[in-house]
């Protein structure tokens, strides 16, 4: 057990490895905090036992908002990772897990993919968003945090209070707004490479972030869980990545290749 959640630990804390989350607050964080823990250190509160820290981390949910130029925690946009899956990829996302029991073993096939699911949809977002220049990579640099160290208790409220549009009135007209197309473009296609007029009008229509506002300064609200500079070199090679277009297309062919599969009655055997 300890050699397994010691690997899990080392990629959370690698500053090197990017960390892509959706929506993850402080209560979150320490129940991910915990389940990397050795249960015989568990209550051990020793200045040789510290909890585990994670950086650097993309969160998805404020990415969206910042383009969408709405704040993280508007109760009106479609923020929830099941909307941004529809939004940005055309699929819907499987929820009939989600309230299942997750401590039972073995588990099944169904809850293995549905915890995949989680995990691998925000990354695929984002690198549909970097790489096809919805955002920048100075942009995700400062949008990059990290979470867990001295100082950064009661990051949640300050993240989540965010402001990405220049000032109230134009935050709340565009939190109206934040479903505004989102049923428009096909259904299961691939939009982001697709190269009929449907698939340019739908890549011409997303939103786009204010660029009139100085991100440098609104993301001061959140200065206890920036990163320093030596976790910026660091993190630079992670998020450079996510610009790659070749790589976005790669992984957008193999998600609507699987999908085809599965609509059809067979899982595609190069899908993933």
């Amino acid at each position: 057990e300890e050699r397994s959640k010691d690997v899990v630990r080392r990629i959370l804390e690698s500053p090197s490895l990017l960390k892509v989350v959706h929506d993850m607050d402080g209560y979150s964080f320490e129940v991910l905090q915990r389940a990397v823990m050795p249960k015989h250190k568990l209550y051990d509160e020793g200045p040789d036992n510290p909890w585990p820290r994670m950086e650097p981390v993309v969160d998805v949910s404020v990415v969206a908002a910042y383009i969408r130029r709405t704040r993280p925690c508007a109760e009106k946009n479609n923020d929830k990772l099941s909307g941004l899956v529809f939004e940005y990829l055309r699929l819907e996302l499987c929820l009939a897990e989600a309230l299942s029991n997750f401590e039972r073993r073995p588990l099944r096939l169904t809850q293995l993919h549905y915890a995949l699911s989680l995990a691998w949809c925000p990354l695929l977002i984002l690198r549909a968003l970097c790489s096809f220049e919805i955002v920048g990579n100075e942009e995700i640099m400062l949008l990059s945090h990290r979470v867990g160290h001295p100082g950064s208790a009661g990051w949640t409220r300050p993240l989540r209070n965010l402001c990405f549009a220049p000032d109230a009135s134009a935050a709340a007209a565009a939190e109206g707004d934040a479903l505004g197309g989102i049923y428009a473009g096909a259904y299961a296609e691939d939009l982001w490479t697709g190269t009929s007029e449907e698939a340019e009008v739908w890549r011409r229509g997303l939103p786009r972030p204010d660029r009139s506002i100085r991100l440098a300064q609104v993301m001061q609200m959140t200065a206890a869980v920036h990163l320093p500079p030596d976790t910026q070199r660091c993190a630079q090679l992670g998020i450079a990545e996510l610009f790659s277009r070749e790589t976005a297309a790669r992984d957008l062919a193999a998600l609507y290749r699987a999908h085809r599969g599965h609509r059809n009655g067979h899982q595609a055997p190069d899908a993933y």
